[in-house]
């Protein structure tokens, strides 16, 4: 199928990198008509962050990732931030995700607590604005971005995806780019990169970036050893497919219910049949296994040397603990005698516990890290399916509904073991963006199945 596909003008890792560019002439053309339009001029920057941060737009019907940064809110600015929002509304985007949160305070408290939405600060690329405003966010990201910060973000992430992929399987249909090898797990690669240049101590900004962040990730495994010339060529191939494969899922998807989603079901490959001629169904599925496999292979070896890299901060039985710690292998009595002497750690045994079904451990550990306000360990405790609905209902209603916890409540409310009580405070709390409650409305309507699918 590579060969159907590189007969396009633009494919792969190349498409990506000019959907982005057209990105960015958006949001500056529309950032600077509106300031001049509403003769507003607040001191503020805008930055990319997520897919087209990493120049990595996926074309078809992609979310815009924007994020707007002010010294402080003013009336004008905050009327500026709506006319913004509309407008790159009016573009064909699927959505448009402009987090609520914009003030030098915000940014802080996000980056110093939480590891989704810092890093969504972190992984911000300046487009247009105030330059003292880009300075001060980049200053504030080399503040709180370090190496052990990179570990904790990559093993939390990882043992996160690994349920969250299964979670979004539909009827046996893998999701595209929810799935072991799928296009989510190009962060890994760009995670295992960041954490490379901050041990060397050299610039994380994506500022200067240049070419799609994966193929960066990429170059980085090859030229370290890490994998030879042929799995790069095989996982640049496999990642050229994959891009393509899910590009035309979505604009197969566009104005329907599927919008946005890429789900490879038998509904979608007839729908890519009859748009774009693709092959029979099994050749299809066989591409697409073959191109994830080949990815994953080397999401692998990244992890590995990310725990090596680990070692050399934590001690050199290190790895060797947080193997032993989130091992489904590893006999219970052994597993709680581990040493919770690092965050990692922490997060790692409580994965371990809950994958191998070990309730009793599981409970031990939860009561044992009741008090803490590390995310990760938080957030851990409540992606468990043995998580109890009492401690389920003190996170979503306690800490989680605070400022730079807000992700946790769309964890919780993913949770089969939380319960409507719980759901019903969490949808129904005015004070909290459509973003950590919408989780939670859809639970309580449609169920967890339907929650899970939410793009």
């Amino acid at each position: 199928m590579l060969d159907f596909y590189s007969q396009r003008r633009l494919w792969g890792t190349h498409r990506i990198y000019k959907e982005t560019l057209k990105f960015d002439e958006i949001v500056r053309e529309v950032f600077e008509e509106s300031k001049k339009s509403e003769g507003i001029d607040s001191p503020m920057a805008i930055f990319a962050y997520g897919s087209p941060g990493r120049y990595e737009l996926t074309g078809g019907d992609s979310d815009a990732d924007i994020l707007i940064v002010e010294p402080s809110t003013t009336q004008e600015s905050d009327k500026l931030k709506r006319v913004l929002k509309k407008r790159w509304g009016d573009f064909d985007f699927s959505k448009v995700d402009v987090p609520p949160w914009s003030t030098y305070e915000d940014i802080e408290t996000f980056l110093r607590t939480s590891l989704v939405e810092g890093n969504q600060v972190l992984e911000t690329r300046f487009i247009c604005g105030n330059e003292n405003v880009r300075k001060e966010i980049e200053s504030q990201k080399r503040k709180y971005d370090s190496p052990h910060r990179e570990l904790i973000n990559i093993l939390f992430n990882r043992l996160y995806f690994d349920q969250y992929f299964k979670q979004r399987v539909r009827n046996g249909a893998k999701n595209i780019k929810y799935c072991n090898g799928g296009t989510r797990d190009f962060l890994v690669f760009y995670w295992y990169d960041r954490l490379c240049r901050k041990v060397d101590g050299e610039e994380t900004s994506l500022s200067g970036l240049k070419q799609p962040k994966i193929k960066e990730g990429l170059e980085r495994l090859m030229m370290e050893g890490a994998i030879n010339g042929e799995q790069f060529g095989r996982a640049i191939e496999a990642v050229n497919g994959l891009i393509e494969l899910r590009t035309d899922a979505l604009i197969a998807n566009r104005g329907t219910e599927e919008r946005g989603l890429s789900v490879l079901d038998d509904r979608l490959i007839k729908k890519l049949q009859k748009d774009f001629q693709y092959p029979a169904k099994e050749r299809v599925i066989k591409f697409f296994e073959y191109i994830t496999h080949s990815i994953d292979e080397v999401v692998k070896i990244s992890l590995e040397r990310t725990l090596n890299i680990g070692s050399t901060f934590y001690g050199n039985k290190w790895k060797e603990r947080i193997k032993s710690a989130y091992s489904t292998e590893t006999p219970q009595e052994e597993r709680l005698r581990i040493p919770d002497i690092d965050a990692p750690t922490r997060i790692a045994l409580l994965w371990g516990a809950s994958n191998s079904g070990y309730l009793e451990g599981f409970q031990t550990l939860s009561k044992r890290y009741t008090n803490t306000t590390d995310w990760g360990t938080i957030a851990s405790i409540a992606c468990s399916p043995l998580c109890s609905s009492d401690i389920l209902h003190e996170i979503g209603t306690g800490i989680a509904k605070e400022n730079g916890y807000g992700y946790i409540l769309r964890i919780v409310s993913r949770n089969n073991n939380t319960e409507r009580e719980t759901l019903k405070q969490i949808a129904e709390d005015s004070r909290l963006d459509k973003r950590y409650t919408e989780v939670a409305k859809t639970a309580l309507e449609h169920g967890s199945q339907r929650a899970n699918n939410l793009i």
